[in-house]
């Protein structure tokens, strides 16, 4: 929590920074879909429940939560749309023991301002990067930190304009290359996936539109068919770790989803000689790779924050709340469209003092530890399981908040509201969503699970369901610790081809994949850094 800026954010030398929101529109104005930001989100808690006081003043005008002496088995207290306790927000909850900020206003409620807090930490996300804080929160000028992710650019890649199609355009970051002589024109960002490029002298703009390039002269680019196996680019930041880069893999690439971005995501950052956190997401919806994206970059910032004053355990649940609640300012505020769109997210603390996995997941998203076994061989041991509705406990949640289950015929269940509307999502848990959520019984709760690390624990897997789709768990392990430690990088992005190649050898369709490998032995282990790394 409370992440502001930090004072002093200047980058390293050689460091190339993208931030998150060089792709959002600067002046707060509609997005693409010309829906216009909306006023802050006023909401009320009643201070008492059922003549028990719930809400207890705290310092700096924040008020504590708690139902000690209330008979109550609900996770929070809901926000009332105005002073009535019949007046319910299906959407916005105040967790039990939790802070919330509001004005007493002597009536019996408090008056919060939902948005208040979550539109000045979208601020920093233009602000600043995790790195700056990582780096904040770890000030020791001896201390090692490292931060990689995956770029949040809907637009990188390889084009074909239908006017030259004999000629390839390389987009990369803020540079657009094309030519045999490797011509180079500077990309400046002008909004939500909106840019211009001048040469020689001549200004043109574009904007994506339905995964095409829309130029103003009339112009239109096509994604390269190629493009679909390319690995979306990496951001790297901090110091260059040899022993931590030849322990980590990642890979993340495109499918075959028409006029749609890739949207799968992931990022990963470590303090020398104390964590590790990766993460990974799988968006979906038609602006998936939008909440994947800002995702990606909000549970990270708030778990790294939360986990100076919390418990892990308590650390890792409340960023996943953070982020929900992020999620619906910014779908306010016209960032991203978030009601009928959403994502996966599965975050894995990596503690080295105590040897240790915490894994705090929603959605699909698996993550699985390759175990020697006693023949020389390894086995899989699950660490998440997928949040779907043919789980019992997950469907009886779902429908005592109102979901309405139906088999779809196809091989899935599907929840609904009770009119027998909404997106139909086979999952149980996600972010975003927003629509869900509030009908359907969703929730962004996650699953947490600890594992202590033995000896026999080779490798850390995390993947999307493109990659579980096809090549199960066991195969996976087997996949990965042929290559080995020194071949992380290898070994993830084998992973990813093997299951993308399974996907169109069985449907003649590749959905986007994401992975992270990590060599367990290998990880914490410490070298001194060689200099800072530029973005990939």
């Amino acid at each position: 929590m409370g992440c502001a800026r930090s004072a002093s954010s200047a980058n390293q030398p050689g460091q190339q920074v993208r931030f998150f929101t060089d792709h959002w529109r600067r002046d707060g104005a509609a997005n693409e879909a010309g829906a216009a930001p909306r006023r802050s989100c006023i909401r009320y808690l009643p201070i008492k429940v059922d003549g028990v006081q719930v809400l207890f003043q705290e310092p700096a005008g924040l008020y504590r939560l708690d139902n000690s002496k209330l008979q109550a088995s609900t996770r929070g207290l809901a926000y009332r749309l105005r002073k009535s306790r019949d007046e319910v927000d299906r959407e916005n909850v105040a967790y039990w023991g939790s802070f919330v900020r509001g004005s007493n206003e002597g009536d019996g409620w408090l008056m919060c301002d939902l948005d208040a807090f979550n539109v000045s930490f979208l601020k920093t996300l233009e602000a600043e990067t995790t790195f700056d804080v990582l780096k904040r929160m770890n000030a020791s000028e001896n201390q090692k930190l490292m931060a990689l992710t995956s770029t949040s650019s809907s637009i990188d890649g390889r084009w074909r304009s239908a006017s030259q199609p004999a000629g390839i355009k390389v987009i990369d970051g803020d540079s657009l290359k094309w030519g045999i002589g490797g011509m180079v024109a500077v990309i400046a960002w002008e909004g939500t996936d909106k840019f211009s490029v001048t040469f020689l002298g001549e200004k043109r703009r574009a904007s994506l539109v339905k995964d095409k390039l829309q130029w103003e002269d009339g112009d239109i680019w096509s994604r390269d068919d190629s493009d679909a196996r390319c690995e979306k680019p990496t951001i790297r930041m901090g110091d260059k770790l040899d022993a931590v880069d030849a322990a980590l893999g990642f890979s993340c690439r495109k499918g075959l989803k028409p006029s749609i971005p890739n949207q799968d995501a992931w990022s990963v950052v470590r303090v020398a000689g104390g964590l590790s956190i990766y993460a990974v997401f799988d968006g979906h919806g038609p602006d998936g790779h939008g909440v994947a994206n800002l995702a990606k970059e909000a549970l990270m910032r708030h778990a790294i924050c939360n986990l100076q004053n919390q418990w892990p355990e308590a650390a890792l649940t409340d960023a996943f709340r953070q982020t929900q609640a992020l999620i619906r300012t910014a779908d306010r505020q016209a960032k991203v469209q978030a009601r009928h769109s959403g994502s996966t997210a599965t975050l894995v603390l990596h503690d080295y003092e105590c040897d240790r996995l915490l894994v705090a997941h929603t959605g699909d998203s698996s993550a699985v530890v390759g175990r020697r076994s006693a023949d020389g061989g390894f086995k899989a041991i699950q660490l998440t399981r997928d949040h779907k509705l043919d789980l019992e406990d997950e469907r009886k949640r779902v429908e005592s908040m109102g979901g309405k289950v139906e088999w779809d015929g196809h091989g899935n269940y599907r929840v609904y509201n009770q009119d027998g509307l909404g997106a139909g999502l086979n999952l149980t848990r996600s972010l975003g969503d927003l629509a869900a959520h509030a009908e359907c019984g969703l929730t962004e709760e996650p699953e947490v699970k600890e594992l202590y690390i033995g000896e026999s624990d080779h490798v850390l897997i995390m993947c999307s369901d493109g990659v579980w789709e096809f090549v199960k768990p066991e195969e996976a392990v087997q996949l990965v610790a042929a290559l080995g430690p020194g071949k992380a990088r290898a070994a993830a992005d084998g992973l990813v081809k093997e299951a993308w190649s399974r996907w169109q050898q069985a449907t003649g369709f590749a959905d986007d994949i994401v992975a992270i490998v990590v060599f367990l032995g290998q990880a914490g282990r410490e070298e001194v850094a060689i200099g800072a790394a530029g973005g990939a």
